[in-house]
């Protein structure tokens, strides 16, 4: 254990930021990932979004995400990871991916497949900066490839209630919502 981690489950936000600031501060910088170095922090965030997530009884797959990534590496015009640094250290990601409406032509769409920003800058002041810079990152990367809508789909169950908050506070307006019926026990 560092000097700025703790085991106590109930430390203020006070000192939680305390010790945040200690690691690198609350500036939240955002960038667009197109470098392999940028490969291992999205697969450590990924990886921590899915065990967060209620898809948490899934196989994690470090293959599909690797592919992912690199897709978006390679093909940027279409797919984009964004990831959020507090100095040096990745400690939020987004993923999207932009194209026509599936029945339709003449419009692009991004859709957002996962927006996360780690449990623990997100129980800090910075976790908020955080979410609006990938909102920004999000919205501008959109703009620069003609799309006329970001859908944002908040289907991971982490925070839903605050996320939905957060997005109406930020002009998104719901358009429908997301349903789950467990079908079986295996992947339920």
């Amino acid at each position: 254990m560092n000097e700025h981690e703790t085991t106590d489950a109930n430390v203020s936000g006070a000192a939680k930021d305390k010790a945040l600031l200690a690691e690198g501060g609350n500036v939240i910088s955002c960038r667009m990932a197109n470098r392999s170095d940028d490969l291992a922090g999205i697969l450590a965030l990924a990886h921590e979004a899915h065990h967060e997530s209620r898809f948490q009884n899934i196989c994690f797959s470090v293959e599909k995400a690797t592919r992912l990534a690199i897709d978006a590496f390679e093909n940027p015009k279409q797919n984009g990871v964004m990831v959020a640094l507090r100095g040096n250290k990745q400690v939020g990601f987004a993923h999207c991916s932009v194209g026509e409406y599936f029945i339709g032509t003449g419009a692009l769409l991004t859709t957002v497949h996962v927006l996360y920003v780690s449990q623990q800058v997100r129980q800090s002041l910075a976790g908020g900066r955080c979410f609006l810079g990938l909102l920004a990152g999000l919205e501008s990367w959109s703009r620069n490839r003609g799309s006329s809508q970001l859908l944002l789909h908040v289907t991971g169950g982490i925070e839903a209630n605050r996320t939905s908050r957060s997005l109406a506070r930020t002009g998104y307006a719901p358009v429908g919502s997301n349903f789950a019926k467990p079908l079986n026990r295996r992947n339920n």
